[in-house]
């Protein structure tokens, strides 16, 4: 009797998931962003991961994790933290981190789960080689950073080998829409394991200036700061004439 040719079991399916990565809610002081229109713009672009980064928050997180299951949108826990290095986001935690030394703020992001990536290495950061070792990944592009620095991040994460992230940095509704990325999930694993891969650009643009002037104003409206408002203002008012020219 002839022996049966051995089945060889199929790959696991890999799927792909539009996911936009750094993005910030009202609970951040230079964003007006609300949750339910977040939410709202993903059901209507076909977005399916939202993965907000509040400063120092997770509670916009939370909200927007409420809202999204009624659309089928996952949410990933996540926020972002000013440490004596620079900022640090934590993707996949549950509680709010109150550390404010780096190499503290990353152990507390592994010791709840979750992935330590280092957002805009070369805006407002102090490296060393503990913090760039300790970090599961690099955001290699910034919608408000410029093309120079984008370019040097890339390169930092390539020389580390460290996963890449496409950040869209979203404070304005305008800005949701600048930067679009996929992850790749094979078969059934979790979605964590897919994002420590890093991410996969599908779109990236750049923020326009007068809207990060518009997210400063913000900033000041709320802090009570009259001077730093009106400066702001006429810097977002100048770049709004520049871009008509344009």
């Amino acid at each position: 009797m002839k022996n049966k040719p051995r089945r060889v079991p199929s790959p696991p399916a890999t799927t792909r998931k539009r996911i936009i990565f750094h993005l910030h809610t009202r609970h951040s002081v230079d964003s007006n962003l609300a949750p339910r229109d977040i939410v709202a713009f993903a059901a209507a672009n076909g977005i399916q991961v939202l993965a907000p980064t509040d400063h120092h928050s997770i509670r916009g997180a939370r909200e927007i994790r409420e809202l999204g299951a009624e659309h089928g949108i996952e949410t990933i826990i996540g926020a972002e933290f000013s440490t004596d290095h620079g900022d640090i986001i934590g993707l996949f935690i549950e509680e709010d981190i109150f550390a404010r030394k780096a190499q503290e703020v990353i152990e507390e992001i592994h010791a709840q789960g979750g992935l330590a990536i280092l957002p805009h290495p070369y805006r407002h950061h102090h490296l060393t080689d503990q913090v760039l070792d300790s970090v599961d990944g690099i955001e290699v592009f910034n919608a408000r950073l410029t093309e120079q620095l984008n370019r040097l991040a890339g390169e930092l994460a390539a020389l580390l080998k460290k996963p890449f992230f496409y950040g869209a940095d979203a404070h304005l509704l305008p800005e949701l829409g600048l930067v679009r990325t996929e992850v790749e999930v094979h078969g059934g694993e979790p979605l964590r394991a897919a994002v420590a891969r890093g991410l996969h650009p599908v779109q990236l643009q750049a923020t326009r200036p007068a809207h990060i002037y518009r997210s400063k104003m913000i900033a000041s409206a709320r802090r009570r700061t009259p001077i730093r408002y009106l400066r702001s203002l006429s810097k977002m008012l100048l770049c709004q004439i520049r871009d008509r020219r344009h």
